[in-house]
């Protein structure tokens, strides 16, 4: 499951807007913060034949000429379309770490927070709620306790890409010949052989290198020791269907900034709705390749 946030801009409202393209130009209607296509009966804009009369830009875009979705994406000055701000975060595995320390930390009252983090269903933040979720989220940070943590590190761009809370492991994946996983001592992967004997180690380390081959497999490489091996997929999946390239585990005292690689889209997602006056919208989606 991937979390999207998104906060709507005001420049439907404000009229900041590009140019519409010429055959749209009078069946454009406004209606606050909505645009969409009023289509008369000897329109031909919509395919099919439809007479809806209010083909918003959100509404059964492939329904729509390919030429008015092209300008619903790239009608005012954000990227992101019509958004102020637009991020998605996942899979939703990976805001675990964060739901833990909230949990943790529920006697400060970051239950609203909370409830934004961890939700299973779309939900909409008025600004009112966004406001407290901001305060909370600023608590979160001030009044941190002391815990340990595993943390693995993109050390190419210094970002922190996991958070294995505690002593545990966590297992990424397994294949018919191999598992994958990490420890507080790094990555590993085992084979499994006869019922009762102890599994055969084929990779540990705990700073790698990571290469991306042919046919989405990867290719990892202790920078230590120089030994390899070839996996089956690479690990440790960042938005946008990339991953890191070099790789440090280690474990060690926790602090908030740690946790800036999950904060960070949600605080950015609160000043947006403060700013516009509009609610985050918090998507809950599903993907080919959820394992939830």
């Amino acid at each position: 499951m991937y979390i999207r946030l998104a906060v709507k801009c005001n420049c439907i409202r404000e009229r900041k807007l590009r140019p519409f393209p010429e055959k749209f130009r009078p069946y454009v209607r406004f209606d606050d913060n909505i645009i969409y296509l009023d289509d008369t009966e000897n329109s031909t804009l919509v395919k099919g034949g439809r007479n809806d009369r209010s083909k918003t830009m959100e509404e059964e875009p492939e329904q729509i000429d390919p030429e008015w979705v092209e300008w619903c994406e790239n009608g005012c000055e954000h990227e992101n379309g019509f958004h102020a701000s637009s991020v998605t975060i996942g899979p939703k595995t990976r805001l675990l770490p964060l739901i833990t320390m909230l949990e943790k930390m529920q006697q400060a009252g970051l239950q609203n927070f909370l409830s934004a983090v961890d939700c299973s269903e779309p939900i909409e933040l008025t600004p009112e709620s966004v406001a407290e979720c901001l305060i909370e989220l600023y608590q979160f940070k001030s009044n941190f306790p002391a815990v340990s943590g595993t943390v693995v590190k993109d050390e190419l761009s210094g970002t922190v890409v996991d958070i294995l809370m505690g002593d545990g492991s966590k297992p990424l994946y397994s294949c018919e010949t191999y598992q994958i996983g990490y420890d507080r001592d790094g990555l590993w992967a085992t084979r499994s052989g006869l019922p009762g004997n102890v599994p055969e180690i084929l990779f540990h380390s705990s700073h790698f290198r990571q290469d991306l081959l042919p046919y989405f497999t990867g290719l990892l490489e202790d920078k230590a020791s120089g030994e390899y091996l070839e996996i089956r997929q690479p690990v440790f999946p960042l938005e946008n269907n990339t991953y890191p390239q070099e790789v440090t585990i280690r474990y060690r005292e926790l602090s908030p900034s740690d946790f800036d690689y999950l904060t960070r889209p949600y605080e950015q997602a609160f000043k947006a709705s403060i700013a516009t006056g509009n609610p985050v919208k918090i998507q809950c989606d599903k993907s080919a390749i959820d394992l939830e």
